[in-house]
């Protein structure tokens, strides 16, 4: 015989509301009153308050997504903020040499660039390849492409036009 007794439907506590679904991926704990964010390709931000995490947590996000997807791990060394003779950002990868940058979107850019076969590439000048990928687009073997916006080889002015559109969003 049970000794159950009926008391109602049992209240549960609502479950913690998820990432955004692009954020999924991303852990975050707490560290010394810090809140620390990390993405599997390894980048670590921290910052004070939730906000503030969620912020750094969208602006690397493109990034960080990039690196994970072409197989690089990355890491920030606070110790080499400022130095002359360090840069900040490493990437390493199984196929390729370290790359080191100042920052986050430069080294998205040179480790894609580390990775590109120079026959796959177009013509066009190494700095507007450069500015084309900051402002969001890649190189797919035959045209650009960003999310699922996609465009052929325009002339080099249209494409330094939408190299400098994408970098002022």
């Amino acid at each position: 015989m049970s000794d159950r007794r009926a008391t109602g439907p049992v209240r549960r506590p609502a479950p913690p509301s998820a990432l955004p679904r692009p954020f999924a991926a991303w852990d975050a704990w707490t560290d010394g009153g810090r809140i620390v964010v990390r993405h599997p390709c390894g980048v670590r931000l921290a910052a004070a308050t939730a906000d503030e995490a969620d912020a750094a947590r969208r602006a690397a996000h493109r990034w960080c997504e990039g690196l994970h997807a072409d197989g690089w791990s990355a890491f920030h060394d606070a110790g080499a903020e400022g130095r002359t003779d360090l840069h900040p950002w490493t990437a390493i990868h199984q196929d390729h040499d370290a790359v080191s940058a100042p920052t986050l979107p430069e080294l998205a850019w040179w480790c894609w660039w580390a990775a590109q076969d120079e026959q796959s590439l177009p013509d066009l000048p190494e700095d507007l390849l450069r500015a084309l990928f900051l402002a969001g687009w890649r190189w797919d073997r035959f045209d650009f492409v960003r999310g699922a916006e996609r465009f052929e080889l325009l002339s080099e002015a249209e494409l330094w036009f939408t190299a400098q559109e994408g970098l002022n969003q």
